[in-house]
């Protein structure tokens, strides 16, 4: 199996302000994701399928003279149910790992915490809509929303 999205939402974590004096804002949920994984289905109901994924999640910023931005990897555990041949809704838990938020020497790197988080998904044929209820953990205990709407796609290879 193989997904990918872009994903939007969150507490702002960092704000860029560039010599012109424009700014950028990264957020907590918001990023790129590609993640590779497999799927069972379940011989007795085939409508019901557990999925599990691990993939690559960042946003940088866009600048050309420093690479600030958060990387993290994304692992999660899905639950979904067939609706019918091209609809389908997913349900289980995504945890982030190795979250780092990357200063380039503008700020200290800063690795913080997730929790594991619900997620949610709605699908039509390779098409995902997702949200996730995420926050993290900064060494000092303070606490960011996390969470994200994502759209993207999921492909299964071999049996549906």
């Amino acid at each position: 199996m193989f997904e990918g999205n872009i994903a939007f939402g969150g507490e702002e974590l960092i704000e860029i302000q560039f010599q012109n004096g424009d700014t950028q804002t990264l957020t907590g949920g918001q990023g790129v994701q590609i993640a590779f994984g497999g799927q069972y289905r379940l011989p007795a109901a085939p409508r019901l399928s557990l999925g599990a994924v691990v993939g690559y999640k960042f946003v940088t910023n866009a600048s050309e003279n420093a690479s600030i931005g958060i990387t993290r990897i994304p692992v999660e555990v899905i639950g979904r149910y067939a609706i019918d041949a091209d609809w389908w809704v997913g349900a289980g838990i995504t945890k982030h790992n190795a979250v780092n938020m990357n200063g380039d020497g503008f700020f200290p790197d800063t690795e913080l915490e997730s929790n594991a988080a619900p997620t949610f998904q709605l699908g039509w044929k390779y098409g995902v809509l997702s949200y996730t209820a995420m926050e993290y953990t900064a060494p000092g205990g303070e606490t960011f929303d996390a969470s994200a709407i994502g759209i993207g796609f999921r492909w299964v290879i071999g049996r549906k």
